[in-house]
């Protein structure tokens, strides 16, 4: 995992920033849809809404563990890390999903320290924007639901 990190580590800035961009316009092309549609018609609309949003969430959250793993396996100075993680074992694709999800979902984090000021700086950025699309999605539920009584 390290190597690979290593290996794609070129531009990553550049696809996360465009990974959340990407994530934000998504959300807003649903959001012009439905208000060009005057809501939701049937089950399949709303099935399809609730995928979208549920996947552009999951998108987002998974570039930023990308993100985290090359932070984390990537030699700058001779010095790598920047998360601590419980336990022996080198983390794996799981614990930077897990790491990224928990962020994603509660905006702080849990059992995994940040230890270098680059991941915390990303951290916050990473809790700002999941907690403005959390409430965009909540909003665009509110919206729906209110259409549909």
């Amino acid at each position: 995992m390290r190597v690979r990190a290593q290996q794609v580590d070129v531009g990553r800035s550049a696809v996360l920033w465009s990974s959340v961009l990407l994530s934000c316009l998504v959300m807003l092309a649903l959001w012009m849809e439905m208000r060009a549609a005057g809501g939701l018609e049937g089950a399949a609309d709303l099935i399809a809404a609730a995928a979208s949003i549920v996947l552009s969430w999951l998108y987002m959250n998974m570039i930023f563990a990308l993100h985290y793993a090359h932070g984390y396996y990537s030699h700058r100075n001779g010095m790598h890390k920047g998360l601590d993680f419980p336990g022996k074992e080198d983390p794996d694709y799981w614990d930077f999903a897990y790491f990224a999800l928990v962020l994603g979902m509660t905006f702080q984090v849990s059992d995994v320290q940040i230890v270098s000021r680059r991941l915390r700086r990303t951290a916050l950025m990473h809790s700002v924007i999941a907690f403005f699309f959390n409430v965009f999605i909540i909003a665009i539920s509110v919206n729906v639901a209110a259409g549909r009584a």
